[in-house]
């Protein structure tokens, strides 16, 4: 069972990290969708080195079905969890990007001097 949960998380991770990846990139944040390749590229190595094991441990059965199972699901997860985060993190850096230029604009009209003064 523990494998199984191994696999569905390391799925989950993976299609989560490819869907950020893809809206990073297009949303252009580059620096941001190179972390979440390199994310996307580890979990999809330690699911396909799990289900390899319960595959050959098994061969064709129960468990095997299971194990690839669980990948499907955890792979659906991923990119609706995905899509959420991506809009989550683009909320934020919409947000701070805001307050960056309120600051800018207060201290080119003088306001901030005024207050400090």
């Amino acid at each position: 069972m523990d494998v199984l949960a191994g696999i569905f998380l390391a799925a989950l991770l993976q299609d989560l990290s490819y869907t950020s990846k893809t809206a990073f990139v297009s949303r252009g944040h580059r620096g941001l969708a190179v972390a979440a390749d390199a994310c996307a590229m580890l979990t999809s190595s330690i699911y396909l080195i799990l289900a390899a094991s319960v595959t050959m441990r098994s061969g064709l059965s129960l468990a095997t079905v299971e194990a690839f199972a669980a990948i499907a699901i955890g792979g659906a997860c991923g990119t609706v969890c995905g899509m959420f985060a991506v809009d989550w993190l683009e909320l934020r850096f919409a947000l701070g990007r805001r307050a960056d230029k309120h600051g800018r604009l207060l201290a080119r009209s003088g306001a901030v001097t005024m207050i400090t003064r």
